[in-house]
């Protein structure tokens, strides 16, 4: 099994061009670096005018400087789905509650103020109509639900896999029937997920209803989880790596086919996307897991993260991650710069820039870095500049894919 680093594209009748995918995440990285400072979304960055980000003018203009400078003057906040999410200068977010609450969580003591601003008892942390916060217990249960501190990648993927963990299921009703019963971990969920995660970064009102027709009944728990979760994906992540911006909205978009796709036959759904399926569970708590031997031939970073070989424990998937290529320990610090090398970050990044293009290229195909040899391939500084370098035969086929990955860059909804 090799990772996947060349794509074929069809040029006329019976004839292809190879490219090497290395030279179209090269593209990737020149059009980010191109494409300018973005726009400055809505509010100052601050707990009572937190930023209000609404294309993807404002997301690139957040991690192309406006981060940055703003960090200099302390922690920066951003509204997202009514929740305050902090980030840091270390590029790590964490959910603060309630927009409305401004970062200032309840104690024991306080007094119910219900506001007509607001429509809640603004103290109580059960929202009730009880009088003030009665006790230690009340406090840690609304800090348990209300307070999300930088969950790791691990993490959400295992909220995708349970979901419930979230917010308990009440015992009362049964959704034996329903289709996301006891996971989000499915091809049929990922569109759900998916325009939440585009509704939020375009600050649309998020819907009760499912596309279908019928109730969202996960309406709170995709509230509560996703907003730190892109924060992660689609702000800290390009803020270390800008290729990141275009690598995660293509993740984005293949999550969102509705049907099943596939990289080296693991179905890309948001848990297989954040973490392996098979490191879920491992943790500090549980260290007898870690030498578990893995069931399926993985592929990882060894040596110095930049070679390749086979991953054999449990333990060591930590380095590989999910299919995100930013989610693997270090990832996005072995992830920065220009991709001149074929390392394990570079080529899962490849991986979903070639299957994301495959689907959007009729009669494409991918193959594995042992399958081909680059002395095979076009050029690489006709990918990069096709109308001076690459011969007007397959200057077309190389326009397309650049014009692909540009649309990609540059907007929030789904690139057909």
């Amino acid at each position: 099994m090799a990772m996947y680093r060349y794509i074929t594209l069809p040029v006329g009748p019976n004839r292809v061009l190879i490219v090497d995918g290395l030279d179209l995440l090269g593209l990737c990285h020149t059009t980010m670096a191109a494409i300018g400072p973005g726009n400055t979304p809505e509010g100052s960055g601050t707990v009572d005018a937190p930023w209000l980000l609404r294309t993807a003018d404002h997301w690139i203009g957040c991690f192309n400087g406006l981060y940055k400078a703003k960090m200099k003057a302390g922690d920066v906040y951003f509204n997202w789905a009514g929740r305050l999410i902090k980030g840091d200068k270390s590029y790590y977010f964490s959910d603060c509650g309630p927009v409305w609450r401004k970062g200032v969580a309840p104690q024991v003591g306080d007094t119910a103020i219900h506001t007509k601003a607001t429509g809640h008892d603004a103290i109580n942390p059960l929202y009730s109509s009880t009088a003030h916060v009665g006790s230690q217990e009340a406090l840690d249960r609304w800090k348990s639900i209300q307070i999300n501190a930088d969950p790791s990648y691990q993490k959400f993927a295992q909220r995708v896999t349970s979901p419930a963990d979230i917010f308990k299921e009440d015992p009362q009703f049964n959704y034996a029937d329903g289709p996301w019963r006891n996971t989000w971990a499915t091809v049929q969920a990922n569109p759900m997920i998916s325009k939440f995660i585009r509704d939020i970064m375009a600050h649309r009102p998020l819907s009760l209803f499912t596309q279908s027709g019928g109730h969202n009944r996960h309406y709170a728990r995709l509230q509560h989880m996703l907003p730190n979760l892109i924060g992660a994906m689609f702000l800290a992540e390009p803020l270390r790596n800008p290729r990141a911006w275009i690598i995660n909205m293509m993740l984005l978009d293949l999550a969102d086919s509705g049907h099943a796709v596939r990289i080296h036959g693991r179905d890309v759904t948001w848990d297989t996307i954040l973490w392996h399926p098979e490191a879920l569970e491992v943790s500090r708590a549980r260290p007898g897991t870690k030498d578990t031997p893995v069931q399926s031939k993985v592929l990882g970073p060894i040596l110095d993260k930049r070679g390749i070989g086979p991953v054999t424990t449990i333990g060591k998937l930590h380095n590989v991650g999910g299919l995100m290529p930013a989610s693997p320990t270090g990832g996005g610090k072995y992830g920065k710069g220009h991709p001149k090398q074929a390392d394990f970050v570079h080529l899962r990044e490849v991986e979903v820039l070639l299957t994301w293009l495959s689907l959007r290229t009729a009669g494409s195909r991918r193959f594995g870095s042992s399958d081909l040899d680059a002395s095979d391939c076009v050029p690489g500084r006709a990918v990069a500049d096709p109308l001076k370098h690459a011969p007007t035969e397959y200057r077309g086929a190389l326009l397309q894919a650049r014009q692909l990955i540009e649309n990609r860059a540059k907007s929030l909804d789904r690139v057909p």
